[in-house]
């Protein structure tokens, strides 16, 4: 099993396994909680999450300006014929906002809407570009405001209550 955080680098199938039961300890939180703790625990979760795993990918690709630039091209391949001047793009489970960054010099605005600033601290953004932090139970963004909504790998890691 190899999962390669950052190019050169392979992660340990130790690694891997307590990745995998630090989300699974995470992710029943947030399954057994109700919806009134689930408005302040997706970003505890997540922040906890990155805090204890020191080699998730997603904080280990910063790292990896190639590995981000590949994952970031592979989707644009897909959003391009989408997006211009005249849209506004949402990105719902943002991340390290590096698509929503790509994207925001194609369009008028972006919003990245994300429950954790862990991954985030210190972006350097465009004046188009505004970081939403969400509860994980709704998107704070104007009423009818995007005109193009993606997301990738998020509906997974959401409580099937709040994926509506």
């Amino acid at each position: 099993m190899n999962d390669r955080s950052h190019a050169g680098t392979e992660r340990t199938p130790e690694q891997i396994r307590q990745q995998y039961e630090v989300e699974k300890e995470l992710s029943n939180r947030l399954r057994l909680a109700t919806r009134a703790e689930r408005r302040t625990l997706y970003a505890t979760v997540y922040d906890e999450l990155f805090t204890r795993v020191l080699d998730h990918p997603q904080l280990t690709r910063k790292a990896s300006p190639e590995e981000k630039e590949r994952a970031v091209q592979a989707q644009m391949c897909f959003l391009r014929p989408f997006l211009g001047p005249d849209v506004t793009f949402l990105e719902v489970g943002a991340g390290d906002c590096a698509l929503s960054l790509e994207a925001a010099a194609l369009t008028r605005q972006v919003y990245a809407v994300d429950v954790s600033d862990e991954i985030t601290r210190n972006l350097a953004a465009p004046p188009n570009f505004r970081l939403v932090m969400s509860d994980g139970c709704s998107i704070p963004v104007p009423p009818g405001s995007a005109n193009v909504a993606y997301s990738n790998q998020l509906m997974e890691h959401l409580h099937p209550d709040d994926a509506r």
